[in-house]
């Protein structure tokens, strides 16, 4: 895939082929074109790995073995209810972090999440306070 500056970046299960488990701590679900277009900061470095929602599995996250897992409330294709189910069967242990904009009751998708998916570390991650990425 490329970025909009112009340079590939490899899909996660790619670079974790190659580079230590420690090297991303944060696991990053769902489109990063779509992440862009949405005027959202794009972190660049070992230390985030971008997914699509298909690609998190449990080999996945043993072998990056993420301190952060960060996604959108709700994505095209997937939402945080059907992260959580993965990543709470997945024995992840990590924190999980959902990011939106405007939502009314954030206690209220989080207890949901938590009597779901027992253990988990889950909490709604609101994005008023984030300035878009630009790229001009």
């Amino acid at each position: 895939m490329r970025r909009e500056d112009g340079q590939y970046v490899r899909p996660a299960h790619e670079a974790a082929a190659e580079e230590p488990a420690t090297s991303a701590t944060i696991l990053a679900v769902g489109n990063l074109e779509e992440w862009i277009k949405q005027g959202r900061r794009v972190p660049w470095g070992g230390k985030v790995a971008f997914v699509e929602y298909c690609d998190v599995t449990r080999e996945l996250i043993e072998t990056i073995s993420p301190t952060v897992v960060v996604s959108p409330l709700l994505a095209r294709g997937f939402d945080c209810i059907d992260l959580s189910q993965v990543l709470h069967g997945a024995a992840y242990k990590g924190r999980y972090r959902a990011m939106t904009r405007n939502i009314p009751n954030p206690s209220l998708i989080k207890s949901e999440i938590l009597a779901m998916c027992p253990g988990l570390d889950f909490d709604v991650l609101p994005l008023e306070d984030c300035p878009p990425f630009r790229t001009n």
